[in-house]
Parts: C-alpha cells; sequence; structure tokens
C-alpha cells in the first residue's frame, strides 16, 4: 500500500526481521514506511488474511489496519530525541511481543 497526503508519502512494506516486532518505522525526508514482519503471528492470524480478502467490508477492515500501521509509523519516525526513540523502540518491542503472546 502506498499513499500521499501534504506531500509526504506513505508505504506498506513486507519484510522479515530478526526480532519480534510486528512492524518498524523507517522515516526518511518526507517517506514514511512501516516494515511489517510476516513471521509475526498478528500478521499471519489477522493481517495478511484481511488484507486478501476480496469481500469489499473485510477489505476495508484491513486498510483500516494498514492506516493504523502507517499512522503508528509515522508518530514514532518523527520523534526527534534519542531518549524518546528509546523508549518508543522499548514500547514497540513489548507491545509486539504482548500482542504475539494475546494470538497464541
Amino acid at each position: 500500500m502506498t499513499s500521499s497526503a501534504n506531500g509526504t508519502q506513505y508505504r506498506l512494506v513486507e519484510e522479515e526481521t530478526t526480532d519480534h516486532v510486528f512492524f518498524q518505522p523507517v522515516v526518511k525526508e518526507n517517506i514514511v514506511t512501516a516494515l511489517v514482519n510476516p513471521n509475526h503471528p498478528f500478521y499471519k492470524k489477522l493481517y495478511r488474511p484481511l488484507v486478501d480478502n476480496d469481500a469489499s467490508t473485510v477489505a476495508e477492515l484491513g486498510h483500516a489496519i494498514q492506516a493504523l500501521l502507517l499512522a503508528a509509523a509515522r508518530a514514532e519516525g518523527i520523534s526527534s530525541k534519542v531518549a524518546d526513540r528509546r523508549t518508543l523502540h522499548a514500547f514497540r518491542q513489548e507491545w509486539s511481543r504482548t500482542l504475539a503472546t494475546y494470538l497464541r
């Protein structure tokens, strides 16, 4: 998924990661990218089935989840303080682990 708003481009890219996060934000200039980990249980159990489904209502839910990821990636990525980035990274790690546990 790629979209644009106010001169900023937003992208979702599937990329396997070595840690347990569901997504990781990458912000460079006017491009916000959410790297989505296809190995995470949330991806396998909800995200991918929703995005791949042909039913319009379910597809809309998939797009809503994609917007959620892009919003979170942007919010985390625009932080300019190193301490804030460390805190946000720790939060994302814990959130991803907790989500995986709840989905098992």
